[in-house]
């Protein structure tokens, strides 16, 4: 039987070793996750279509004034683009001549002005199939010295969102919203909410971090 977690003792400052144990520990599991969000369907295809695009994405997390944070950003509003305007972590499509690992790094100096070495790349998580925009993405983690000065690109970014683990943790901004007959998971930060694939992301990784330093 799977050993569930409590999100709400979740402490919010890690070091290297245990967030390298998080990311290369075993996947969370459904149950591990639901813990998160008792109230919502974290139900998603698994199987992504032969057809689907390559993709990813980078947390960076870095310490800074005692917390354990991470930039998000919201998107700019594009007409035709089903993840206009939300907020999401930096990242995106895979070019040709380049890894998966490369592209998140790529991604995240283009759209948000850092850039990180390969060698702070600490592993990836589970990929998630989106079946809405025919993406498979690939989730990296870094751990950076912060803070940054972030740069966005006004032509893809609106704006960058700094959170940290310590407020993904806070049961008050966890939340659901009602959306095709389903009840889906959503933090409601001050910036907005975070949701769809982001959200699963990130639910992966506290899953992981709580595995990591249970109790």
């Amino acid at each position: 039987m799977s050993v569930l977690w409590n999100p709400d003792a979740l402490v919010p400052m890690f070091d290297h070793e245990e967030i390298l144990s998080a990311v290369k520990g075993h996947s969370p599991t459904d149950e591990q996750k639901a813990a998160l969000w008792p109230q919502a369907s974290l139900h998603r295809a698994r199987t992504p279509a032969d057809d689907a695009t390559e993709a990813a994405v980078l947390i960076l997390l870095y310490p800074h004034e005692g917390e354990m944070r991470l930039p998000l950003m919201r998107r700019t509003s594009v007409d035709g683009d089903v993840h206009s305007g939300q907020i999401s972590l930096p990242g995106g499509r895979r070019e040709a001549n380049e890894s998966l690992r490369q592209a998140a790094l790529r991604e995240t100096h283009e759209e948000i002005g850092v850039q990180i070495a390969e060698s702070q790349v600490v592993g990836s998580i589970d990929p998630l199939w989106i079946p809405v925009s025919g993406y498979i993405v690939y989730p990296f983690v870094a751990v950076g010295r912060g803070p940054f000065e972030f740069t966005p690109d006004a032509r893809e970014v609106e704006s960058v969102i700094v959170s940290s683990v310590e407020e993904l943790s806070r049961a008050e901004l966890r939340s659901t919203f009602e959306r095709a007959d389903r009840s889906l998971p959503c933090w409601r930060l001050p910036e907005g909410k975070v949701w769809g694939a982001t959200a699963m992301i990130l639910t992966d990784l506290l899953a992981r971090l709580a595995q990591a330093r249970p109790g």
